[in-house]
């Protein structure tokens, strides 16, 4: 199961740094959860970030699943390397 998830994790350069920053930013903000008692609405202030880092390492994961069934070039890849650099722009 480990060789399938780092086959995924690497389809490709862009996904992969991708899914990696956002693993540390969820990394981060789950540990702001545990150590920030602030509260909005009745809910910890760091659930948001921590839910969509989370659900970007699994996009990018099933990008990268994707790819690996796609031609090596194509338009496929560069509309995967176009919204991998969009969605890290969303991050920033």
């Amino acid at each position: 199961m480990l060789e399938r998830l780092l086959t995924m994790a690497t389809a490709d350069r862009s996904l992969t740094l991708l899914h990696s920053y956002c693993a540390l930013t969820a990394l981060a903000a789950a540990l702001a959860w545990a150590l920030d008692p602030r509260l909005l609405d009745g809910l910890n202030v760091w659930i948001k970030p921590l839910n969509f880092s989370l659900s970007l390492v699994i996009l990018g994961m099933t990008l990268g699943w994707l790819l690996r069934r796609l031609p090596e070039h194509g338009a496929a890849r560069l509309l995967v390397r176009t919204g991998a650099a969009l969605l890290a722009g969303e991050l920033v």
